[in-house]
Formats: structure tokens, sequence, C-alpha cells
């Protein structure tokens, strides 16, 4: 299993954050201020190393793999090697002003740690809509070509960025296959871009005075065995199986996930609990109108005496001005006939 510590702090926020600024330059995330100018952020497919949100099933082969692949279609800023560890605790925000030729348009930033091998490995990640960049509750739709003023909050994390590896920032115009791509492809540009990260003080790269911090303090946890009769099930078996296709030249690509999860039975009920997922998913990246998710999800929940099944699955397009959502729920009982119902959606896109 991975290694690490436990850092304690008093309170949160912590007074004893150091924030590290990095500028972006050309290529490099720099420790000061360059000439400036404007990036281009391309529009790309980028987001098949990182496809899910959060993975609720035991399946490690799901979990963000390495990056090197989606940052070498990203805008890429990378730090020198560091002299010494530095530790990460809190939130990584990336300021920067950007103009786009649409009024929708998406930024997608992955915060990566690159060894000496130039493996890549990701550490956090954020994604805007910029028109919600003045917040959810008040979406704006972009003016084509005029610039302004956004900032992507970076997921909570806690890391060791170690001595010798670099810090490397990929910027994007989405996550696909988890963030459903903008309306249109749009052509997007950022400048006077800054990267703060938070550093703890108890590693070598924080400030000096660490006389305060408890580091590693040690606590004591009991573990209560569960009540005789609990109905906590037993560790399933599983399989998992992921497949990519593309991108290929025009940026179409597809993604097929299947999961098969095996229990055995839960103490006192006896029943047998038994899961499939199966998702499909597809894209073009110079035609974000030809997007399409498909998934279906199948319970079997097996008695001595009576089998029930329960499948749900749901699809999900989109035009310029609409997303389609189709919908089914099916149950059955031993041999009987399924019985289910079907729905048909269209939600309409306000500014997404």
């Amino acid at each position: 299993p991975p290694s690490g510590h436990w850092i304690h702090v008093d309170h949160w926020p912590s007074a004893e954050i150091v924030v590290r600024r990095y500028h972006l330059e050309v290529g490099r995330l720099a420790t000061a201020a360059g000439a400036g100018g404007w990036h281009t952020v391309p529009g790309t497919l980028v987001g098949l190393a990182h496809r899910h949100w959060l993975v609720l099933a035991p399946a490690p082969e799901l979990l963000p793999g390495e990056q090197n692949a989606d940052d070498q279609r990203s805008l890429v800023f990378e730090s020198a090697a560091l002299d010494v560890d530095m530790d990460l605790l809190g939130w990584a925000v990336l300021r920067c002003t950007v103009r786009s030729d649409q009024p929708v348009a998406q930024l997608a930033a992955r915060l990566c740690e690159v060894a000496a091998d130039g493996n890549s490995r990701l550490v956090s990640w954020g994604v805007l809509n910029l028109t919600h960049r003045d917040g959810s509750a008040t979406p704006r739709a972009l003016t084509p070509g005029v610039p302004c003023a956004v900032t992507v909050k970076l997921k909570v994390c806690a890391h060791r960025f170690r001595a010798g590896r670099r810090i490397r920032l990929s910027l994007s115009q989405g996550l696909w296959p988890m963030v459903w791509p903008a309306p249109r492809a749009a052509h997007v540009e950022l400048s006077s871009a800054t990267l703060d990260i938070p550093v703890w003080p108890g590693s070598p790269a924080g400030a000096a005075d660490r006389s305060s911090l408890q580091r590693d303090r040690p606590r004591e946890f009991t573990a209560t065995p569960p009540d005789e009769g609990s109905t906590a099930s037993v560790e399933p078996s599983r399989t998992v199986q992921s497949r990519i296709d593309g991108p290929d030249a025009a940026g179409q690509a597809r993604v097929v996930e299947e999961i098969s999860i095996r229990r055995q039975p839960i103490p006192v009920s006896g029943v047998n609990i038994s899961r499939d997922e199966h998702w499909a998913l597809e894209t073009v990246a110079s035609d974000p109108s030809a997007g399409r998710w498909t998934g279906r999800l199948q319970f079997q929940l097996q008695w001595p005496e009576r089998t029930v099944g329960i499948s749900a699955e749901a699809t999900l397009t989109a035009s310029e001005s609409n997303f389609q959502l189709e919908e089914a729920f099916t149950v059955s009982e031993d041999s009987g006939e399924p019985r289910g119902r079907r729905w048909r959606h269209t939600i309409r896109r306000e500014l997404g």
C-alpha cells in the first residue's frame, strides 16, 4: 500500500499555511513574473486518464492513471525540480484572465507530480464552466473576445511533492468523459496566470518556525467489532473490464467499461447480491453535439425461495440547446414477466 503520514493542525483554515505562488510563463511554472502574453488552451480531447468524478466500485483500475497522454494534448507548465520535499495541504488555486470566441466555454486544470523518469501522477484537479466565473447562482455568458478574470479552485488534498520531482500544471478546455463538453467548440486563451499552492510549513519547503506544530501526532482509535447478527457484507469478488478507443485524428473516442461484482451471502438474511454495470461513452472533440453516454446497472437479489432482478438504464445526448435524457427501470421476480417504465426528458441547456 502507499506510504504516508498524518498531519495534525490545531485550526482550519490554518494561519501556519504558506502560499507558494508560481507564474505561468511559456512552458514553465516560474517563481517570478515574466513577459506574460496570451496562451492558447487546446480544444483537443483530454480526460481519458481521469474518467471518474468518484469511484464507488472497489475497482482500483478505474482510478486516475498515468497522465502523460492527456498532458501531451494540454497546455503544460512545469516547475524546476524541487530542491526539498514540499507538502501541499489545502486547495491549490489557478487565477488568470481568459478570452473566448464563444459565449460558453470551459477551463480544466490538472495538477501533477512528474518523477525523474517522466511519469506524471495526478495530484488534484479542477474544472470551471467559465459562465460560472462569478458563482453558480449568477452565471453569465462570456462576451466573445472580451477578457475576464477567472479563478479555478482545485480539489482539496494533502500531498507531498518529493525533492527532485517537478510540479506540472496541465490546462485544457474540458475533462471528457467526466464533464460534458460546451455546446460549441471554442478558441480559448489565457494570460496573467498564477498558481497558488498552499504549503504546510512542517515540510522543508515551508516557513522556518515549526516549533508550534505537532507533526505525526499519534492518536488512538478503538475498533468496535460488528454486533452478532450484523448485516454487513463480506468482501465481494469483482471483475473490471475497460477499453478505450481513440482519440483518432478527428478527436473521436469511445470508452467502454464493464464492472461485475459478486457477493457472498449476507449474514442472517442469507441473500446473495450481485451487480453488473455497463457504460459506453462516445464523443467527437470537433463536434460536441455528437456525444453520447449510455449506462446500464443491474442488480440480482437471490434468496433460497425467490430471485428478484432490478435493471436501470439511461442514455444522455445533447444538441447545442438541449440535453436529451432517456431512462428505463425494470423489475422482475423469478420467471415472471418483467415490469417497468420508460421516461424521456428534454432539459434546456442554460449556459452549460
